[in-house]
């Protein structure tokens, strides 16, 4: 009877410990997820507010101090690439820059993720999109936020269509809210992933002392033949 009881134990033992393994490591991928998620979203928003504050300053850019109108060619998209490639190069392995279909320029080229994210966008989904994949073989968290025309930037890309803008470029026609591309953002995950697999280590030793643990106190309860500790 006492070694169908240790047995038992022991197998109660191996499924909960089992099971708590699969719980750990889904709710530390959920946890790494949730924090690089977060860090996306930051610096989206932080390149945001430097193209919103060079697309709110054209006038103070553009009027002298006698009123006339002198274009200076200091404007949203320019700043924003300028500043994401400056932030790129600087960085260790992040990477943000700014794509559209049918790009102006071949450096807004989307790739293949991006691609899939514009059609996200086009046809209705969220505002933003992401994964966890590879990029140039290094695991990587993979971000993109919709970029939406607004009402300053149909006077370089709104009508009339094939009209050139006051940068040289051709306008495309658009219209108020119409998807005007994505900011792109490559964080890598190393640290990230290093962290996971600390935490997970520390809780598997964690489960393991205390399933031997256990384990003891099941093997000495059926060799006493179930009797309470202390029981005459």
């Amino acid at each position: 009877m006492s070694v169908k009881l240790v047995a038992l134990v022991a197998l109660v033992v191996i499924v909960a410990a089992s099971a708590y393994v699969i719980w750990t490591q889904s709710r530390q991928s959920e946890a790494v997820e949730s924090k690089v998620l977060a860090e996306a979203r930051t610096l989206n928003i932080e390149m945001s507010a430097v193209w919103d504050y060079i697309d709110d300053s054209q006038d103070a850019i553009n009027f002298n101090s006698d009123g006339t109108y002198d274009f200076k060619g200091i404007y949203c998209s320019m700043a924003g690439k300028a500043i994401a490639q400056h932030f790129t190069s600087a960085s260790n392995n992040y990477a943000v820059r700014y794509v559209r279909e049918n790009p102006r320029t071949a450096t807004d080229e989307p790739d293949e993720f991006e691609r899939t994210a514009l059609n996200h966008f086009m046809v209705g989904g969220s505002r933003e999109y992401y994964a966890t994949t590879e990029f140039e073989g290094r695991p990587v968290f993979r971000y993109a936020s919709v970029l939406l025309v607004k009402r300053n930037c149909l006077q370089c890309h709104g009508q009339p269509a094939g009209e050139p803008d006051e940068t040289g470029f051709l306008r495309e026609g658009m219209e108020l809210g119409d998807v005007a591309g994505a900011v792109s953002i490559i964080i890598p995950m190393d640290s990230y992933i290093q962290e996971s697999q600390m935490e997970f280590s520390s809780s598997v030793v964690f489960l393991h002392l205390s399933s031997g643990h256990r384990g003891r106190t099941a093997f000495i309860y059926a060799s006493m033949g179930g009797r309470a500790f202390g029981a005459s």
